[in-house]
């Protein structure tokens, strides 16, 4: 098994929405989540907050976030990259558009 990082690319829900279709899209990423934990293909994952650092060789500066940014990660273990573009490709996010980038991570020696 190798190891891959999902990006997952759409539009940001306001933090602590708590309109009944927010909630249920939360619910979807939860169930989703739990279905990876269970299949043994989820290390780690997380949202990511809407703040940020962009950092060069000329210091540290505020990341300007695009309308459609990167909204969260998951490291999962699959036996392929296609299997886990399969598995993205499951993302509830995809329903509205969003889109994931898979990453292979390189195997430590």
């Amino acid at each position: 098994m190798a190891q891959f990082l999902l990006l997952f690319e759409g539009f940001a829900a306001p933090e602590q929405a708590d309109d009944a279709e927010t909630q249920a899209y939360t619910a979807k990423w939860m169930d989703w989540m739990a279905g990876l934990a269970r299949d043994g293909v989820l290390v780690s994952a997380a949202p990511l907050l809407d703040t940020g650092k962009r950092v060069d060789r000329d210091g540290a500066h505020d990341l300007a976030l695009e309308r459609v940014d990167v909204g969260g990660y998951a490291l999962v273990e699959a036996a392929s990259l296609e299997a886990t573009a399969e598995v993205a490709r499951t993302a509830p996010h995809t329903a509205l558009g969003g889109s994931t980038i898979v990453r292979p991570v390189m195997p430590r020696r």
